[in-house]
């Protein structure tokens, strides 16, 4: 397998930087959830949603142990049924996140 110009690992480091990125919300949240700044909580106490940003992270995750698997094993890379599984999850999950 060849590799060519638009095999360019772009849309592979937007997938870390999603997964990073959610990975910091959810932890800044729990790390600052009882602060106060002049009195005042800075987070909302009336009925804060955290579960957007937990699947948005459970989300990334699926996606980034599937970029891994496919990273790391050259089998997954070049067997297209798997690249098939991979992409119908991948696919599958974020239908998921746009639903709900």
């Amino acid at each position: 397998m060849n590799s060519s110009p638009s095999d360019s690992p772009a849309p592979r480091q937007y997938l870390q930087v999603m997964f990073a990125f959610m990975a910091f919300v959810i932890a800044t949240f729990y790390a600052t959830h009882h602060d106060t700044a002049l009195g005042r909580f800075i987070w909302p106490k009336a009925d804060a949603k955290v579960w957007p940003t937990i699947m948005l992270l459970a989300s990334s995750l699926v996606t980034f142990l599937l970029l891994l698997f496919v990273l790391c094993f050259k089998r997954a890379s070049e067997s297209w049924k798997l690249v098939l599984v991979t992409y119908v999850v991948h696919i599958g999950v974020w239908l998921v996140v746009t639903v709900l």
